[in-house]
């Protein structure tokens, strides 16, 4: 029997295909897609593990585990904030502590 972490980690790798199929086939994915991706792991993660809304979550390296990563994103230039607005955040991850290239996880806020 898959754990419920095993679960949710499927559910964030099989949207994360469908993403990667429809831009294979020249569909561009738009903000509002990636965030209805995004939102849909999310609300899975709360149905599937009981956590709580609003429960604290950190991004850590599957390889290492370190919380010192990052993702690669887009800013566009907000002319009546006067400031730069986060674009897209891309899927791929990076791991400092690895220096590398990383498959990123959450896991629960302890503490």
């Amino acid at each position: 029997m898959p754990t419920n972490n095993e679960l949710i980690d499927a559910l964030q790798n099989v949207t994360e295909a469908l993403a990667n199929t429809l831009l294979h086939h020249g569909q561009k994915m738009l903000p509002a897609d990636l965030s209805a991706r995004r939102k849909l792991v999310q609300d899975s993660r709360v149905l599937i593990a009981g956590d709580a809304p609003g429960a604290r979550i950190e991004i850590a390296c599957g390889r290492c585990g370190s919380d010192d990563v990052g993702r690669e994103a887009t800013a566009r230039w907000d002319v009546s904030a006067q400031a730069w607005a986060l674009g897209s955040v891309f899927d791929d991850g990076f791991c400092d502590n690895c220096n590398s290239d990383a498959n990123l996880i959450e896991r629960p806020v302890t503490g």
